[in-house]
């Protein structure tokens, strides 16, 4: 979460914190994600989503749109920071519609769920962080 040519300060409490910025923090939204499709796997629709998306389920899903062109500034930046920041940003939001909406047995939620497992493990992998899916 910081820049490369910052100074950093380590803080062994604030790097396991599994509620603030941190890898721990990464490792929960995936291993939440992960759950979710469990208990879903029965109840996952065949059927294509349709209507309009509430406000949660558009910040999460413009979120996982720009994660191309997040690993390309990161990169070219040499900047982890990028990526680790978008990431963090990604965790929140999907916190967010969980916590606001139901996600099994809503199509377009569960693929947001799936799509949002798929990110935060691409990401995290780029940073040399392994995936849990239970935590």
């Amino acid at each position: 979460k910081v820049s490369t040519p910052s100074e950093i300060a380590f803080d062994l409490e604030e790097s396991i914190n599994t509620n603030g910025d941190s890898g721990p923090y990464l490792q929960y939204a995936y291993a939440r994600c992960k759950s979710v499709m469990r208990k879903a796997e029965d109840t996952v629709s065949p059927d294509p989503v349709t209507g309009e998306m509430n406000a949660e389920e558009r910040t999460v899903a413009r979120r996982i749109a720009q994660f191309p062109d997040v690993i390309t500034d990161a990169a070219t930046r040499f900047a982890p920071n990028v990526l680790c920041t978008y990431l963090f940003q990604l965790a929140q939001e999907f916190n967010v519609l969980y916590a606001k909406h139901e996600i099994i047995g809503h199509p377009l939620r569960l693929q947001l769920t799936a799509a949002t497992a798929q990110v935060l493990q691409n990401g995290l992998y780029l940073l040399g962080i392994e995936t849990l899916e239970r935590m």
